[in-house]
C-alpha cells in the first residue's frame, strides 16, 4: 500500500492495486455492510476488505454454491444481513456466515433466465429493487416473491459493461437509470414516470445516458449523465444543469458522470469518466460553489489513481474511497485540528516566555519541555490535557 499526499490539492490518499491483492484493478462499485466490512466489485472478482486484507470471490463452473458471474455491476444489504450482488450472470444472494451464494431467477417480460444482466440493486427494510434497464423487480428478502414491471422505453437489445443506478429516495419512490432516460417509479400505483432529454427544452436532463443517481439531504436528485450533471429539485420540480466550461476554471471537469455521493459535512464528489474527482459544496442559500478537482499524474504519484472514477462511497468512519480504472483510492474526510499554543496581550492565553520556539523536549516524567530563544529559562507544560484544561503553563 503506498500512501501519497496530493500536492496542492490537501488531501491524502491511500491507493490499493492488484499487487496489495484486490482482484482486478476496475472497481465497478463500492459497499460497506453493516458489520463495517467494505466490499468491492470489479470486472472479474468480488472483494471483501477487513483492513488489513482482501478476500476474493470468483465464479466457478462447476460450484453452484460459488457466485453465478465474477463481473460484478451493483452491491446490496438486506436487513437480516445478506448481501445481493447483481452480475452480468444474473443475481446472487450471499449468505456471509457460510460463505453460500444462492441464484435468484427473476422472471420478467424481458427474459426467463438466470443470465440477465443486473445492472442496478438497492434495497429497504423489506425488498430488493434490481434495475435491468427497461424493467424494474422487486423481491421481497423475507418472502421471496418477485414482483416485475416493464416500462415503456424501447426494449435494449444491446449489453453494456458498467451498470445502471437505482436508489430509493426519501420519498418512496423508485428512480432508475437507463440509456433511454431516468425513470421514476409510484410503488402505490405501480406506475412510471419518465423523464427524457430535450434539445430545445433547458428544463429537461441534459443527456438520455444515466449515469449516477443520488439523493441529497435537501431531498433532491442528483443524476449524472454521459453529458453533465443536473439536480432535480423536488419542491420546485426544476432540473439545474452543470457542464465542464473550458472558460472556467472551477467548473465541472468533465461532463462525462460516472459517480455521486454527499460526505457527512454536506459536501457532494462526483467521480467523471476522464475528468477526474470533484467536490462541490454548497454555500446556502447562494447555492452550489465552484467546483475543486483532484486529478491523477502520470507516474500516480500524489494524487488519485486514475481519471475515470466508477464508484465513490463513504464510510461510517468518513473515509471516502474512491473506485477507479486503477484500482482503489482512499482519504480520510475527518476535520483535522491543529491547536496552536500562543503568548498575546489576552489574559488568557498560555503564559509562554516568547513565541519564539527553539526546542521541545517531553522527559520521563511526561513533562514538555520548551526552549524559548534567547531567554535563560525553560518553561514546560506537564501534560497535554492541563494544556487543554487550564490553559496556563508553569514556569
Amino acid at each position: 500500500i503506498s500512501i501519497n499526499i496530493s500536492l496542492g490539492q490537501g488531501i491524502r490518499f491511500d491507493h490499493y492495486a492488484v499487487k496489495d491483492g484486490i482482484s482486478q484493478s476496475e472497481i465497478l462499485c463500492i459497499f460497506q455492510d453493516s458489520e463495517r466490512y467494505i466490499w468491492f466489485g470489479t470486472q472479474n472478482g468480488l472483494n471483501k476488505f477487513d483492513g488489513y486484507s482482501f478476500k476474493k470471490y470468483f465464479f466457478d463452473p462447476s460450484d453452484t454454491t460459488m457466485i453465478s458471474n465474477s463481473w460484478i455491476f451493483d452491491i446490496t444489504e438486506d436487513d437480516n444481513g445478506f448481501l445481493w450482488i447483481g452480475t452480468k450472470g444474473g443475481l446472487n444472494k450471499f449468505n456471509k456466515k457460510t460463505g453460500v451464494f444462492t441464484r435468484v431467477r427473476i422472471i420478467n417480460g424481458n427474459s426467463a433466465d438466470n443470465t440477465n444482466f443486473i445492472y442496478g440493486i438497492t434495497s429497504d427494510s423489506s425488498n430488493i429493487y434490481v434495475n435491468q434497464q427497461s424493467s424494474l423487480s422487486i423481491i421481497n428478502f423475507n418472502t421471496g416473491s418477485i414482483e416485475s414491471y416493464t416500462n415503456s422505453f424501447e426494449q435494449e437489445r444491446s449489453l453494456y459493461d458498467v451498470g445502471f443506478p437505482i436508489i430509493k429516495d426519501s420519498q418512496g419512490l423508485i428512480w432508475m437509470g437507463s440509456i433511454n432516460g431516468l425513470s421514476r417509479f409510484n410503488l402505490k400505483n405501480k406506475q412510471f414516470n419518465n423523464f427524457i432529454h430535450n434539445e430545445s427544452d433547458s428544463g429537461t436532463i441534459s443527456d438520455n445516458h444515466i449515469t449516477a443517481l443520488f439523493e441529497d439531504r435537501h431531498g433532491n436528485i442528483l443524476i449524472g449523465t454521459g453529458n453533465g450533471l443536473n439536480i432535480f429539485n423536488t419542491k420546485s420540480k426544476k432540473i439545474s444543469r452543470y457542464y465542464h466550461d473550458n472558460n472556467r476554471p472551477g467548473s465541472l471537469s468533465h461532463n462525462f458522470i460516472r459517480s455521486i455521493t454527499q460526505d457527512h459535512t454536506g459536501a457532494i464528489w462526483i467521480g467523471t469518466n476522464g475528468g477526474g474527482l470533484n467536490k462541490m459544496t454548497f454555500s446556502e442559500p447562494a447555492g452550489p460553489e465552484d467546483f475543486i478537482h483532484f486529478r491523477s499524474s502520470p507516474d500516480k504519484i500524489n494524487f488519485i489513481s486514475h481519471d475515470i472514477i466508477y464508484a465513490l462511497c463513504e464510510d461510517k468512519s468518513n473515509n471516502l474511497w474512491i473506485g477507479t480504472v486503477a484500482g482503489i483510492d482512499k482519504t480520510d474526510l475527518k476535520k483535522k485540528s491543529i491547536k496552536t499554543y500562543l503568548k498575546s496581550d489576552n489574559p488568557n492565553s498560555i503564559d509562554l516566555l516568547d513565541n519564539v520556539i527553539a526546542s521541545v523536549y517531553q522527559n520521563s516524567d511526561g513533562k514538555l519541555w520548551i526552549g524559548n530563544w534567547g531567554k535563560p529559562t525553560k518553561s514546560y507544560i506537564r501534560f497535554y490535557s492541563a494544556v487543554e484544561r487550564h490553559g496556563k503553563i508553569k514556569k
